[in-house]
């Protein structure tokens, strides 16, 4: 079973999650925009989460969008590692999800931030060699190379999980 399930049409379909902090909303609208092309061809269901706003009550279970999700984009700041009911509440789903191979977790690296003791340290992030997409001089370049990586994520995934 391939994580884009097959819709009787024959057409792809797949949840995408992505969470970030408020204070990142720019490198958010800036990602999407760039995966906009391959969201669309994936005929891809997105939703975005902001996990550091005191109003988002536990209701103990996470976001149902997040429960359904394939592919889980965490974008990575200090903003986002302090979002301290997201760690305890939230992640945990999205990496037991990415443990069993339920779907594709990964760091999106947007500033500097010493990430790598987290829970997140064993994951492959983005760009490569997890450097932050504030330290590139062209960020187009860093998300255009982001859009192109989980792309190609993607494709591995459904080619490995293909049946023959």
């Amino acid at each position: 079973e391939s994580i884009w399930e097959t819709e009787g049409n024959g057409g792809k379909t797949g949840n995408v999650y992505i969470a970030y902090a408020h204070k990142d909303e720019t490198f958010k609208n800036e990602l999407l925009m760039h995966l906009a092309a391959f969201l669309h061809s994936e005929k891809a269901q997105v939703e975005v989460d902001v996990v550091d706003f005191p109003w988002k009550d536990w209701v103990g279970r996470p976001n149902p969008t997040l429960l359904s999700a394939d592919l889980i984009l965490l974008l990575i700041s200090a903003d986002f590692l302090a979002a301290d009911g997201y760690w305890e509440k939230e992640l945990p789903f999205a990496l037991e999800k990415h443990q069993h191979g339920e779907a594709i977790v990964i760091p999106i690296i947007l500033r500097a931030v010493d990430w790598t003791s987290s829970p997140l340290g064993n994951l492959q992030s983005l760009p490569k060699g997890g450097k932050p997409v504030s330290t590139f001089e062209n960020k187009d370049e860093a998300f255009a190379q982001i859009a192109r990586e989980i792309r190609n994520i993607i494709a591995q995934k459904h080619y490995a999980t293909m049946t023959i």
